[in-house]
């Protein structure tokens, strides 16, 4: 039997959303001016998104905020979440998936949320904690941040893109959704190469 090829999967704003609740409590919190969109975070270099460094503060202190992840994890929309267990399961079958993210082992409770909602098809085997995605070792990489996907392309891993405001300057197989990526990649990886 042939070696399972390697996923690496992003979590946030890849197979829930993170960003929407994130701007809707800066917006409530900290009531600025200008409310937030998501639009706006075109970079995660946040200099350019907001006018000085104490917002850049202010926004990523909520990731901390008692209760945040709660929020995170109500606000997913049941159907898509549905959908992406259903695409999880399927290729869980064909390849070696793994859930890679750049979160704190401090922010676990966010991971037994994402573990609660995705249980049928995700374990805590697969949960990869890591800052430098790309010292992994994957032959397929779906994930939202340019940056992330660019290291790994240097290392010629298949690198796929869920379209985000943020990362449209890196240019890459994308897709809007983790549905169309995970159903493109079966479709190539699997039913042409049998083919």
């Amino acid at each position: 039997m042939m070696n399972k090829k390697i996923i690496a999967c992003d979590l946030d704003d890849v197979l829930w959303d993170l960003t929407p609740t994130w701007i809707d409590e800066y917006n409530k919190i900290y009531k600025p001016t200008l409310k937030l969109k998501k639009k706006h975070i075109d970079s995660w270099d946040f200099s350019t998104v907001f006018e000085n460094k104490v917002d850049i503060q202010i926004f990523y202190s909520i990731l901390t905020h008692h209760g945040f992840w709660d929020k995170v994890a109500q606000n997913q929309n049941s159907s898509v979440i549905s959908t992406n267990k259903m695409w999880l399961f399927i290729l869980n079958v064909y390849f070696d998936v793994y859930i890679v993210t750049h979160t704190a082992y401090y922010q676990r409770h966010k991971l037994d949320l994402f573990l609660d909602l995705f249980k049928d098809v995700v374990n805590k085997d697969q949960l990869i904690l890591i800052k430098d995605k790309w010292l992994i070792n994957a032959d397929i990489v779906i994930d939202d941040r340019a940056e992330t996907l660019e290291k790994f392309t240097t290392k010629g891993a298949r690198c796929v893109k869920i379209n985000q405001p943020w990362n449209k300057w890196f240019d890459c197989e994308n897709y809007d959704t983790f549905a169309q990526a995970a159903e493109e990649i079966l479709i190539q990886e699997v039913y042409y190469a049998k083919s």
